[in-house]
């Protein structure tokens, strides 16, 4: 007997604050074989460990099994908003993890992940953002002295650079 053990981690990104995420594990058809509990930035998930039995090695000495791993994509997340939902950008990538079991010859199973000896945690990485824009206004008070005139207003940067130049317009 021997068993696997996969993991999935998210990394860490001070923007996304209290903010939880959840990872799916796929077999290679691609069918659910267990979604994790949520975690936040910086945390580690391990998937329930996938036990082998000699018998799964259908009479063969080793034999590859192959898993998917992926970030769990909320709703209206969308290749049309580059996968964004409330500012955070969703990781995609989906983590191929090809696992050897062989038959030990002495009662256990030796599991090797991706070739090595280790399971390496994969880590999927999110990004967030924030945008706004200020409408500035301004208006010419009305003084009867200035009769028709027309009259523009400049928005200036902190250097005093000119940014724009509004149209014309009259008092009041």
């Amino acid at each position: 007997e021997g068993e696997a053990v996969l993991k999935a981690k998210k990394a860490s990104n001070a923007n996304l604050g209290d903010r939880t995420f959840s990872f799916e594990l796929l077999d290679a058809g691609g069918s659910l074989i267990e979604t994790s509990p949520a975690v936040k930035q910086n945390e580690t998930v391990t998937f329930k460990a996938i036990g082998y039995e000699l018998s799964d090695l259908g009479g063969a000495s080793s034999k590859d099994f192959t898993y998917k791993i992926r970030e769990v994509i909320p709703e209206g997340a969308t290749a049309e908003n580059n996968y964004t939902v409330d500012g955070v950008k969703y990781d995609t990538h989906v983590e191929t993890v090809e696992v050897k079991v062989e038959d030990a010859g002495d009662g256990t199973l030796k599991i090797t992940y991706n070739g090595q000896t280790e399971f390496t945690t994969p880590e999927f990485d999110n990004q967030y953002s924030a945008e706004g824009e200020a409408v500035l206004k301004a208006k010419k008070a009305s003084n009867a002295n200035l009769g028709d005139r027309t009259f523009t207003f400049e928005l200036l940067d902190a250097e005093d650079n000119v940014l724009q130049t509004s149209p014309a317009v009259r008092q009041n």
